[in-house]
C-alpha cells in the first residue's frame, strides 16, 4: 500500500489525497521505501530505508554531501533519480519541457498573486495555476488573453520594466521560454 506524508507545502491537500483512497499519515516508520522529488533534510533519514529522489549529489555539490554521508551512516539505499540511465548513459528521468511550462506559467500567476497583494492591477492576476488548467491549450488561452492586454495597455508601471532572464538552456527552460514568448 501507499501512504502519503501529511504536509501544508504542497499542491494537492492531504483531504485531496484522502479523498482519492490514498492513506495520508505524519510518521513514515512503517515504510521501507520512501519516494520523494528533491533533497531530504539528513534529519528526517531513517536508518535502513530505500530513498528515491533528486539528491543532487552525482557532482559532489557541497551543500548536499552531509546529506550523502548521513544516509551512508545509517546503512540507507539511494536511488538517485539523476543515475537511472539507458544503455547509452541518457538519464531517463529528468525534469524536462513540461516542468518549464508549468514552472512558467506559476510564476506569472504568483507574480499576479504578489502584485494583488500590493494593490497592483496587472494582467496576471487572470492566471490560474498550472494545476487548474485540464490542459495546455487553456493555459495558452488565458495567456494570450494576458498578452492581448499587455499589448493594449503595458504593463503596470509598478513594474515596469518587467524583465525575465534565464541561466539554463535545458528542457525546463525551453519550456519556460516557450510560455514566456506566448506574451
Amino acid at each position: 500500500d501507499a501512504v502519503v506524508q501529511t504536509s501544508t507545502h504542497r499542491a494537492f491537500a492531504d483531504d485531496e489525497f484522502a479523498q482519492a483512497g490514498v492513506s495520508v499519515q505524519k510518521d513514515l516508520s512503517d515504510c521501507h521505501v520512501i519516494i520523494g522529488i528533491k533533497e531530504i533534510p539528513s534529519a528526517k533519514l531513517e536508518e535502513g530505508k530505500v530513498y528515491l529522489f533528486f539528491p543532487h549529489v552525482i557532482k559532489g555539490q557541497p551543500a548536499n554531501m552531509p546529506m550523502l554521508q548521513r544516509l551512508m551512516e545509517l546503512k540507507a539505499t539511494l536511488v538517485d533519480y539523476e543515475r537511472i540511465v539507458d544503455e547509452k548513459n541518457r538519464r531517463l528521468i529528468f525534469f524536462g519541457r513540461h516542468a518549464g511550462l508549468a514552472g512558467m506559467v506559476n510564476t506569472l500567476w504568483s507574480l499576479g498573486q504578489r502584485l494583488e497583494v500590493e494593490g497592483v492591477q496587472s494582467p496576471f492576476g487572470r492566471l490560474k495555476q498550472a494545476r487548474a488548467y485540464a490542459d495546455l491549450s487553456g493555459a495558452r488561452e488565458d495567456l494570450g488573453r494576458i498578452a492581448a492586454r499587455i499589448a493594449a495597455d503595458g504593463v503596470p508601471a509598478a513594474i515596469h520594466p518587467l524583465v525575465v532572464g534565464f541561466t539554463g538552456y535545458g528542457n525546463v527552460s525551453r519550456g519556460a521560454q516557450e510560455i514566456l514568448d506566448l506574451l
